[in-house]
């Protein structure tokens, strides 16, 4: 948490640089009617819709010969405005100019808009389901589980990112996590073709009740949301449950409440339905690609991106996922595009006309082109077809009547953008962390520092409700208000999340160490659900004790089954083929790269322990760890799995500045936690090594 503190408090400083600069020159960038040259065709309406807002319609001919129309917005964020992902109803289609006339209701300010991302027209009677993600300022509408894929993330300067992202929702009761999966569909209804089932979120982004089918009651949990959190990407949204209900569907709640709901032949009703009013639940949403993570926290807002047809001003169309069925196709075209200084052009082009060479449409390929020539650095093709939509101040310049899965509007900084609201609450949080006594310095640094980012988003003109809402729930995670929960990286020890056939094996708990008999001599074993992604550069520590034989196995989500026999003691695998693990008594204990296990990392379904006894006599494993962590943590600098006396000569080494380190083993120097690497750490180490500390 302190780095990224003092990375936001970098980034605002950057920011209120860029501004100073931006505004002592009072240029606003924006190149009107560049489609129009791009196209070569005549201008035959235009208008400026706002200062810094043109809008122009263009009649061309194209390489074809034929005859094309063309609508065009165009503005630079540094003229007051931003572009914003929005949907009036989660999971219900309509037309962008009722998300506009939503979105003004309830305090923006909007000057146009466009059609969004792909959606399911056939979904039950009210299709409108994203297929894929949707994040408006700061709060997630709509998701799934699975959904890996390029998105357009928005942040606070109103600057553009393509960002490969996918987002893990991790559901914890009083503290424990239900299954780090559990959370699969997020305002997004149950459908038995899905083949599996999930928990599903239901909140005021759908509307006042729950959008669980009727054909398909199950468990519903309303949950009220604590101290004005809401989901965002990396937040922790704390809440309360409030009532359990059983064999039901549609659950109403109030804007503060969530729902959720799991089908009566779930794995997960059961679970629900066990909860109590008065329960304290949490759920922690986790970037998984470390590449997407700190834009994706800091995004505004966020829209899948099916098709990314130009990227670094090249055509993409060839690169673009699932593009081939529609990459030759003649259609309507909705697509958003920005410039090298930012400037944004929001374009559709007419088609499917009555006259064989008047507003055909235009390939994906002609898109591209289209945005390239105009000057755009990265374009995405949104949905088209029937979908095509564009809105001009208050006019419909170009609509097929289709109601959509969701828009991206164009959007002044002020109103609910800003939300004076949001920063009150975040004023009143600053307040209290300030005036609160903390019971050990520790905590007292770590309010500090995230109060003083939250002074830095409260003092900067270009922070808007998501920033204000994002730093009000960093306060309230460093008093202790919300709990500080992390996903799940290890392998538990606790006997009670192992399931196993008690008549056969017994497993337990004898202080930190799992143990499991076996005295029947069968092949009883002890599985464990684990459910997460472990990346390569992470390495599994194991120590355990066997007596007898064992195998303990990894299964990938796909069921792939992995030995890690072989990887802890390859010497005393047996020889009669079945590759078991042979201890009479011994311990291993070491670790093994995920690297070396597989290559593109470890997408983790379950474990499983086997205890094999030999005739008339019993097997017993004992495992004190099983995990998978950072190599080089805690003073570990080499990454070899213990702190010693050469960690220690290595930092000694960095201090005098004779071997400087960095990256992994730099952030591991610092042994003791203090946020410098000193000689303190040095002494903690050897402390360590001869179990002083």
């Amino acid at each position: 948490m302190k780095t990224s503190f003092k990375a936001h408090g970098k980034h605002v400083l950057a920011v209120v640089l860029v501004m100073a600069l931006l505004l002592s020159t009072m240029v606003v960038a924006v190149s009107a009617g560049s489609v129009t040259s791009a196209t070569g065709g005549s201008v035959v309406a235009s208008k400026t819709v706002t200062n810094g807002l043109t809008y122009e319609k263009t009649q061309y001919t194209d390489a074809k010969g034929y005859n094309q129309t063309a609508y065009a917005m165009e503005f630079n964020p540094s003229a007051g405005l931003m572009p914003l992902a929005y949907q009036k109803t989660s999971g219900w289609g309509v037309l962008t100019s009722a998300s506009i006339e939503d979105a003004q209701a309830k305090g923006y300010t909007v000057y146009g808009g466009i059609n969004g991302e792909f959606f399911s027209p056939h979904q039950y009677e009210n299709g409108g389901t994203l297929t894929g993600r949707l994040i408006s300022n700061g709060k997630i509408v709509s998701d799934h589980e699975g959904c890996n894929e390029y998105c357009i993330a928005f942040d606070n300067e109103g600057k553009m990112s393509l960002v490969k992202s996918e987002l893990k929702y991790h559901f914890y009761v009083e503290g424990k996590e239900m299954g780090s999966a559990a959370i699969a569909r997020i305002n997004k209804r149950y459908n038995e073709n899905w083949g599996w089932d999930p928990i599903c979120y239901f909140d005021s982004s759908c509307g006042s009740k729950s959008d669980s089918p009727s054909t398909y009651p199950g468990t519903e949990v309303v949950v009220k949301k604590l101290n004005h959190g809401e989901l965002s990407v990396g937040g922790i949204l704390e809440g309360e449950v409030v009532s359990v209900a059983t064999n039901t569907y549609g659950s109403s709640f109030a804007s503060d409440e969530y729902v959720l709901y799991a089908w009566n032949e779930s794995s997960y009703a059961n679970q629900l339905a066990a909860l109590k009013p008065g329960q304290k639940v949490q759920i922690y949403v986790e970037e998984m690609n470390d590449d997407a993570r700190e834009v994706m926290t800091n995004a505004v807002s966020v829209s899948s991106a099916t098709y990314p047809i130009v990227v670094n001003g090249q055509d993409n169309t060839l690169n673009t996922p699932n593009a081939s069925d529609i990459y030759a196709t003649r259609a309507q075209r909705t697509a958003i595009g920005v410039k090298a200084d930012g400037t944004y052009v929001f374009l559709c082009v007419d088609g499917r006309g009555d006259n064989s060479t008047n507003n055909k449409g235009i390939t994906l390929k002609e898109l591209a082109n289209l945005m390239i020539n105009a000057g755009c650095v990265t374009a995405i093709n949104l949905d088209g077809g029937g979908s095509t939509q564009m809105i001009v101040g208050s006019d419909a310049v170009l609509s097929y009547g289709r109601g959509v899965g969701s828009s991206i509007l164009i959007v002044g900084r002020g109103g609910e953008a800003y939300s004076d609201t949001s920063k009150q609450y975040l004023n009143d949080w600053m307040y209290n962390a300030n005036t609160t006594t903390y019971s050990s310095p520790e905590q007292e640094a770590l309010v500090k520092e995230a109060v003083a980012y939250g002074e830095s988003v409260y003092n900067n003109s270009n922070s808007l409700k998501s920033d204000f809402v994002r730093a009000m729930m960093n306060i309230q995670k460093a008093m202790g208000v919300i709990t500080d929960i992390a996903p799940k990286k290890y392998i538990s020890l606790d006997a009670s999340d192992w399931s196993y056939d008690s008549g056969i094996m017994q497993v337990k708990n004898d202080g930190d160490a799992l143990v499991l008999n076996n005295t029947n001599n069968q092949w009883p074993s002890a599985t464990q659900s684990v459910d997460m992604t472990v990346p390569t550069n992470l390495n599994l520590y194991f120590d355990i004790t066997v007596n007898g034989t064992t195998s303990i196995n990894l299964y990938a989500k796909d069921g792939t089954e992995i030995k890690l026999n072989q990887f802890i003691a390859p010497s005393n695998i047996a020889t009669d083929g079945s590759g078991d693990l042979i201890g009479n008594g011994k311990t291993f204990k070491g670790s093994v790269s995920v690297a070396d296990i597989s290559a593109s990392g470890l997408d983790i379904g379950s474990v499983k322990i086997f205890a094999v006894g030999s005739s008339g006599t019993g097997s017993q494993v004992t495992v004190r760890e099983l995990a998978f962590r950072d190599p080089y943590t805690g003073g570990d600098v080499n990454g070899n799995g213990a702190v010693d006396s050469s960690d220690a000569r290595a930092v000694l080494r960095h201090v005098t500045n004779k071997n400087p380190l960095s990256g992994s083993p730099l952030s591991a120097a610092d042994a003791n936690g203090d946020g410098v690497v000193n000689t303190e750490d040095v002494r903690y180490m050897l402390k360590k090594r001869v179990g002083l500390a």
